[in-house]
């Protein structure tokens, strides 16, 4: 299964490599495993995992989720995963449960820790996220993830000198394009506008040397508040296929007030929504909102919009962070 493994890792998560490159051969290479052996829940979880962040595939993904966790039950990655599941069809408690099976299995995972601070980001509960990423750091002060972690929920909660310390702790730790988008994406709610659009400059020449997520340009122009490249950028990000979409658009709420119906093709390919809720847009890192974006969202022909939109598209939601 270490193939397999590979090509997803390189795939997914930070996309060291556009999806559309590897993510085939990880399924290959799944699916190749499964031939020889059909009692692997490594292959099944491979798979579950193609069919989730790149097929966007939700019932497959459970199913094989699901197989996994049956053949293997202690087997850590496959809750790991299906709590990533959870996160991306919108039900933040079992995703937190499995999250919290996986840590049973694996006390010390730092990953899993960081990860358990996703559901209650999706709840706008920053403070309780923020708490989660200091029980990883408490393992490891220098992971920078966890640094990164904490720094996302002081943004969107509006704590910006907070959230820059962090930042800056992270990218001290390791330099990298995840590190330098999200100073980029803060700088603006500081007042350095031009450190912002320096910042993405530099993003975008690394991109022609070596993949940049669209997602990370996504959310350095939505603090600019540039509006048609944040949705350029989430389309290029659809094409791609990138499995950042599924893991975080549901989580992430600096650009949901920009043009949330105009992403309704890009969301429509990638979400199941059980419940048919309109998010909360109380994020004060939106600089959208305090351009009087706000009751144009809240008003009740926009909401009745969203909703055909997602009628549309049965079985497909809308990216607004959970309530």
């Amino acid at each position: 299964m270490g193939i397999a493994d590979t090509y997803l890792y390189l795939g997914l998560f930070f996309e060291f490599l556009p999806p559309r490159q590897v993510m085939p051969q990880a399924k290959a290479a799944a699916a190749k495993a499964l031939q020889l052996d059909e009692s692997l829940a490594g292959a099944h979880t491979s798979l579950g995992m193609a069919a989730l962040y790149y097929d966007w595939d939700l019932p497959k993904a459970r199913e094989e989720f699901s197989r996994a966790i049956q053949l293997d039950p202690n087997y850590v990655e496959a809750h790991h995963q299906y709590g990533w599941y959870f996160i991306a069809t919108g039900h933040p408690d079992e995703a937190t449960a499995e999250l919290q099976r996986a840590l049973a299995l694996d006390p010390l995972s730092l990953i899993i820790l960081t990860d358990l601070g996703v559901p209650p980001m999706a709840r706008h509960q920053y403070d309780l996220t923020i708490e989660q990423e200091r029980r990883a750091l408490e393992i490891d002060p220098n992971y920078w993830f966890a640094h990164l972690q904490t720094a996302w929920p002081l943004m969107f909660k509006g704590d910006y000198k907070e959230a820059l310390l962090e930042g800056q702790a992270a990218r001290n730790l390791e330099a990298n394009c995840w590190t330098d988008g999200f100073l980029a994406a803060l700088y603006p709610h500081l007042g350095k506008r031009a450190e912002a659009m320096g910042m993405l400059q530099q993003l975008k020449k690394q991109s022609a040397e070596k993949h940049v997520p669209h997602y990370l340009l996504a959310q350095v122009y939505s603090s600019l508040g540039d509006t048609d490249q944040v949705f350029q950028s989430l389309e290029k990000g659809y094409q791609d296929r990138s499995g950042l979409l599924i893991q975080a658009m549901k989580w992430t709420p600096s650009w949901i007030p920009c043009a949330p119906i105009r992403a309704s093709r890009i969301c429509c390919a990638a979400w199941d929504s059980r419940s048919d809720w309109i998010g909360d847009l109380d994020c004060p890192s939106s600089p959208i909102l305090r351009q009087g974006t706000s009751s144009r969202l809240r008003s009740d022909s926009f909401t009745a919009k969203s909703r055909r939109l997602s009628r549309l598209c049965p079985g497909h939601g809308l990216p607004f962070p959970y309530r």
